[in-house]
């Protein structure tokens, strides 16, 4: 193999590499613009107390996030007309048995914030 092919074929790999690593660390691109961030609170309606493992998403869609211990979520989704956000509690007796609730957003601009209350069965 000859030094101009060698040095070519190191070279390319270089840059296929570097490409790999920017990637890794930074994620790849976002369709700008598509992209609508949803964050919030859930807390008990009789207590006031923010409740955490419950599952926030979108209905009929995979993505999904659980609230953190001060009941607060967030989570990207694609920016439509409207959206139906399901809460949800998934490990009912460690946290409490709360009902299932919905909301509908209107995604205007890039993020909307909600505070949600949930009802004790």
């Amino acid at each position: 193999m000859n030094y101009k092919t060698l040095r070519t074929l190191i070279g390319s790999l270089s840059f296929t590499t570097a490409l790999f690593v920017f990637q890794a660390c930074y994620g790849t691109p976002q369709a700008a613009g598509n992209d609508f961030l949803v964050e919030g609170c859930v807390t008990s309606r009789s207590t006031g107390e923010p409740v955490q493992h419950m599952r926030v998403g979108i209905d009929g869609e995979s993505q999904h996030q659980y609230t953190d211990a001060e009941g607060k979520f967030s989570f990207y989704t694609v920016k439509r007309s409207d959206l139906r956000l399901v809460v949800e509690d998934i490990d009912n007796a460690d946290n409490g048995n709360y009902n299932a609730a919905d909301t509908l957003i209107a995604a205007e601009g890039n993020c909307i914030y909600l505070d949600i209350s949930v009802n004790p069965k």
